[in-house]
């Protein structure tokens, strides 16, 4: 029994998958079938035109500023239930010619 309740909880856990569809290091095929495959709550945006990392890390891209409100408005949004951050969340990964998402809910907080 507490093994059927362990993975219903990891079911339940918010999820995140923020990959470019030109990453020269991972297929982004794998991550499409990682975000079929995913329970909701589930989010999948797509860095158009990125790289691999660089909007992760120090390098100055343009997806930088993308992938920083993204983040925090999905750390908002899953963690606090805030409905504007949902909101957020949908608006900062959808900038036309860098980035779009994608979302599995199971219900609108």
């Amino acid at each position: 029994m507490l093994v059927y309740a362990l993975r219903r909880l990891l079911l339940a856990v918010p999820l995140l998958i923020a990959h470019s569809d030109t990453d020269p290091t991972l297929p982004y095929s794998d991550a499409k079938e990682a975000f079929a495959a995913a329970k909701a709550p589930a989010w999948f945006m797509t860095l158009h035109g990125a790289s691999h990392a660089t909007q992760w890390e120090d390098d100055v891209t343009a997806f930088d500023h993308i992938a920083e409100r993204a983040t925090t408005d999905f750390w908002d949004a899953t963690l606090d239930q805030n409905a504007q951050a949902f909101a957020r969340l949908q608006r900062d990964a959808t900038v036309p010619g860098l980035s779009s998402i994608v979302a599995k809910r199971t219900t609108t907080p």
